[in-house]
């Protein structure tokens, strides 16, 4: 893999092969001044090599419409001026921030128009998994005591 700095920035090429290396990569990639600078960031792939350029581009939180298949053989990163710093492509040009998933969602959000009720105040149960595994607080796989069977709904059991 080839990794051409793009920018003005002295050293980035640098910069991602060892983010690069760091995150198991392989340690023979070379790096290089771009033949001009570049505004907006590539990572070109040849014949074949496209799974490998994904996997590059999510370990840099690169989005995919970065990729492009080339004509050459190998995977070059050409870094443009839209990332001028950092190890992981920036937020906000679409990038991830971390090289590895979207940030969690608003979970206050998610729930402000929700509405609790108890087993006893609503007319209907949501089926429980007939294996009676439930999630606690991020924990899930634990086991409910006292419920059975498949009949068995949220917050009852019927008998």
């Amino acid at each position: 893999m080839t990794i051409e700095n793009g920018t003005t920035v002295g050293g980035r090429a640098s910069q991602l092969a060892t983010a690069l290396t760091d995150k198991g990569f392989s340690q023979g990639t070379t790096t290089a001044n771009a033949p001009a600078t570049a505004a907006t960031t590539t990572h070109t792939y040849g014949t074949g090599q496209k799974p490998e350029a994904e996997a590059v581009a999510s370990a840099l939180g690169l989005p995919s419409s970065h990729l492009r298949q080339g004509s050459g053989a190998g995977l070059t990163l050409v870094i443009g001026s839209d990332w001028p710093s950092g190890a992981s492509y920036p937020v906000d040009n679409g990038g991830t921030g971390d090289g590895s998933s979207p940030a969690p969602a608003d979970t206050h959000a998610a729930v402000s128009n929700a509405h609790a009720q108890t087993a006893d105040q609503s007319k209907g149960c949501a089926q429980v998994s007939p294996y009676r595994t439930v999630s606690l607080n991020g924990v899930s796989g634990l086991h409910p005591v006292g419920l059975r069977g498949p009949e068995t709904h949220a917050g009852t059991t019927r008998r």
